[in-house]
């Protein structure tokens, strides 16, 4: 086995995958077919989205494209951003306990309707159970949260891993800069990343 993963490039190469796939530190396991479809899903770039110069950092359209992307997935009506992310970086404070239900209902979503919500770190770390169910109740079964920043610090990280393995979502999907997660009625719970 040993003389075979030395001499063997495709042993050696799917080894590496396997140690850096199943690796404490990783994101989970791998596939090309994951691959494909994170790239296919969260990679596809719309043309009805506009995009004013300047108004957001490259990083951040990037991930509303990515976001944006999952419409199609999802089958959801509309992108939500609650707070616009039109603010300067570093000026808005963190959210208090249950107001980002509110941010988002006063956004003019109405109870029921399925939407990509994208949220920052300030906004779901705080979030307990509780308001997480309320937040998840409100939506539609088929609405997706993207989670910004879940490595951002060690609160936001404890804070992924904690949603990550709890009943709250069924699907969660780690994507090294933002999680995504979702509730679907009658589904066993998944939870897996993509690097």
């Amino acid at each position: 086995m040993k003389r075979s993963i030395c001499r063997d490039e495709p042993r050696r190469s799917f080894v590496r995958h396997w140690l850096g796939a199943h690796g404490r530190k990783g994101h989970g396991v791998h596939s090309p077919y994951l691959y494909a479809m994170c790239s296919t899903v969260f990679g596809r770039r719309s043309a009805s989205v506009e995009w004013a110069s300047g108004e957001l950092g490259s990083k951040r359209r990037r991930l509303l494209r990515e976001a944006w992307g999952m419409l199609r997935f999802s089958e959801a009506e509309r992108l939500v951003v609650p707070r616009g992310w039109k603010r300067a970086e570093g000026v808005a404070g963190r959210v208090e306990e249950g107001r980002l239900l509110d941010l988002i209902a006063g956004g003019g979503v109405r109870r029921g309707e399925r939407v990509v919500a994208v949220l920052r770190a300030d906004e779901w770390v705080p979030l307990t159970e509780t308001a997480w169910r309320e937040l998840v109740g409100y939506l539609g079964e088929e609405s997706w949260l993207v989670l910004v920043g879940i490595r951002e610090n060690e609160d936001s990280w404890h804070r992924w891993c904690w949603l990550s393995q709890c009943t709250v979502f069924t699907v969660c999907i780690d994507r090294w800069s933002y999680g995504a997660a979702v509730y679907r009625a009658g589904m066993s719970r998944y939870s897996f990343g993509v690097r």
